[in-house]
């Protein structure tokens, strides 16, 4: 895997906001579009190890809502991305499309065990394009290199 690649997953981690749950905590959201929930089951976060359970627990309560206009994105179910990573391993809980831009207060509540959750954008799009432009790139050096191949043995043949 390129360098590049692999270096924009890392930041792609770090871009998440990790917190503890129980929770009402304030967001700022710049930029529109999706944002996944993510139930961090298993991570480090200020140099304590978390564990919890990978099913959330009955009774959770979610709720975003914007500071400035008091809408409530509705929260999308999808538990069907896991990722790991080192020492973290998580899954999503959902996503909310974003359309406004602002601070938005996420309440966690239902739950007293203490828990780890990370909120952030969506990059399924920019890895995507990523993967497209690297395997794109791949396909011109290996052409490239075929050509150069046939020359030279053109060449010798003479």
């Amino acid at each position: 895997m390129p360098l590049g690649l692999v270096l924009y997953f890392i930041t792609l981690e770090e871009s998440a906001t990790k917190f503890k749950t129980p929770c009402h905590i304030e967001l700022t959201v710049d930029e529109l579009g999706k944002y996944y929930l993510w139930n961090e089951y298993q991570c480090v976060f200020e140099r304590t190890v978390y564990t919890s359970s990978k099913v959330l627990p009955n009774g959770l309560q979610i709720n975003l809502i914007s500071k400035e206009t008091s809408n409530k994105p509705q929260l999308h179910s999808d538990q069907s991305v896991f990722m790991s990573s080192g020492d973290n391993e998580s899954s999503s809980i959902g996503y909310y499309e974003i359309s406004e831009l602002g601070i938005y207060f996420l309440e966690v509540s239902g739950d007293t065990n203490t828990r780890m959750f990370s909120f952030g954008k969506s990059r399924v799009g920019t890895i995507v394009l990523i993967v497209c432009v690297v395997g794109i790139f791949s396909l011109l050096i290996s052409f490239t290199g075929i050509g150069v191949t046939i020359y030279g043995i053109v060449q010798v043949v003479k």
